[in-house]
Order: C-alpha cells, then structure tokens, then sequence
C-alpha cells in the first residue's frame, strides 16, 4: 500500500525512496514490480478520467468485461508470439 501511495503521489515527491523500493522488491520480482507499477498506474488513470468526465461509474462492470477481455486477448497474442 505504501508503494501505491508513493506513485500515487510522485508528482509531489518526484521520486520513490531507495528503501521503499528495496522493501518492496525484497517481496516482488523485477516482472511483479513492472505488473504492480503498471496496475497502479492503471487504476490512477481509471481514477483521472473517471474524475475528468464526472463519471458516476454506473458503467464499471462493463469496463471491468472489456479489460479482462483484452487481458485474455494479449495473453493469447503473447502465447502465439512464442510459439
């Protein structure tokens, strides 16, 4: 929670603490930290925009349908890569 909190607000801090990012790495892999960091981000978007257009997210379990979908689809177009 604190690394969620630190990127949350990294544009008040310009940065994230060696320590938070050695505490919170001693936990999670490289690919874990770029998932977690991307997933974060993700979520502030979601936020920014919901924010921007007032939105009352009557409409968050279509959202919510549409990206797993796309999960699914880019898994797949990850696995034919690698075939």
């Amino acid at each position: 929670m604190e690394f969620t909190e630190a990127l949350t607000l990294v544009s008040q801090s310009q940065q994230i603490p060696d320590e938070l990012y050695d505490r919170v790495h001693s936990f999670f892999s490289d690919r874990e930290m770029a998932t977690l960091t991307l997933a974060i981000g993700m979520i502030n978007t979601w936020n920014r925009f919901a924010l921007a257009f007032q939105s009352d997210l009557s409409s968050i379990d279509y959202l919510l349908k549409k990206t797993a979908e796309m999960d699914e689809a880019f898994a797949e177009s990850r696995l034919a890569a690698c075939s």
